[in-house]
């Protein structure tokens, strides 16, 4: 898919970037810590920005991580991911890797995969981290958009392709307070010629 500038100002709120955005995307909100959630523990998540979404997490041992997500986007997208500790540290640096597969259906009507690395420092409370993810979308392309819908474009789109990549890159910080945890950060898209940042704001609770 081609992208041309966008022809409106890039939204502050992550939510109306969603509205405005017609282009399927992959979800938005994924795991940012490269620690594990540590053997029998699970974890529930839920992000107001920048998409809305909730998220359950279980350990599949001391260093691998199972989730499933539901974001909203133009529409629900659905997701499950898989992450593997290859540096896993209680205090200090950690190393990820990240895989996992979506899809849309209904207005969106896209697919697709995303994978890339996630590294995070942590000292008492606090965590830092910072990760790169590439994104595969399968999508029909704007022809089952509705005049008005495509007039809403966030991007203008030159081509209905309906297969392109783009990367996104996720830094901030996160609070962990014995079972609650605080996410606040930012994630940048670039999609072909355009790139937009949006703040990530969320909690998750660990047991």
């Amino acid at each position: 898919m081609n992208f041309q500038r966008p022809t409106l100002l890039l939204p502050i709120l992550s939510l109306v970037v969603m509205t405005l955005s017609a282009c399927s995307v992959a979800p938005l909100t994924t795991p940012t810590s490269a620690r594990s959630l540590g053997k029998d523990n699970v974890q529930l998540s839920a992000h107001i920005a920048p998409a809305t979404s909730v998220s359950f997490a279980a350990a599949l041992g001391e260093n691998t991580d199972a989730g499933v997500a539901i974001e909203q986007q133009i529409t629900m997208n659905q997701s499950i991911w898989i992450k593997h500790s290859l540096l896993n540290q209680a205090q200090g640096w950690s190393a990820a890797g990240l895989v996992g597969l979506f899809s849309a259906t209904d207005l969106a009507n896209s697919k697709g995969f995303y994978l890339g690395p996630l590294f995070s420092y942590s000292k008492g409370k606090a965590e830092w981290y910072g990760n790169l993810r590439y994104n595969r979308v399968y999508w029909d392309g704007p022809d089952n958009l509705s005049s008005e819908d495509k007039d809403d474009l966030w991007f203008d789109i030159v081509s209905d392709s309906s297969v392109y990549s783009y990367w996104q890159a996720d830094v901030g910080m996160k609070i962990h307070r014995k079972r609650v945890t605080f996410n606040l950060g930012a994630t940048c898209l670039e999609l072909g010629d355009s790139s937009a940042c949006m703040p990530i704001i969320g909690a998750g609770l660990t047991y």
